[in-house]
């Protein structure tokens, strides 16, 4: 629930765009994660899908956890798009270093106002 949390509260006060916070967190993970070009291409597209799929949720009318369902939704989502592109090991990693850092990242940005 924090990750989704993080990632709505990113958008909402985030001057990203969708394909940028998409490229960002690409560039993070092929790095990281020692991605060939074929799998960064996917997860790029994976990306950019769940940054778009969070900045329609935070556009639409309503309360921060009315929109929570829906943005844990698209995390599962986005894990299993995941699963489908990386070795059990990058998912570990993903899971264990990636996912985390761009956590504490969202967390800094957010009160830098970026």
């Amino acid at each position: 629930m924090l990750t989704s949390t993080i990632s709505v509260n990113v958008f909402a006060q985030s001057k990203m765009s969708a394909d940028e916070m998409a490229l960002k967190q690409t560039e993070e993970m092929t790095k990281v994660l020692e991605l060939d070009e074929e799998q960064s291409k996917k997860i790029y597209e994976i990306n950019l899908g769940h940054s778009n799929q969070l900045k329609e949720i935070m556009d639409r009318p309503g309360s921060m956890m009315n929109k929570m369902g829906d943005v844990r939704e698209i995390r599962s989502q986005k894990d299993r798009e995941l699963e489908d592109v990386l070795s059990e090991d990058q998912m570990k990693l993903y899971k264990n270093e990636v996912e985390p850092k761009m956590r504490k990242r969202m967390r800094k940005d957010m009160k830098n106002g970026n």
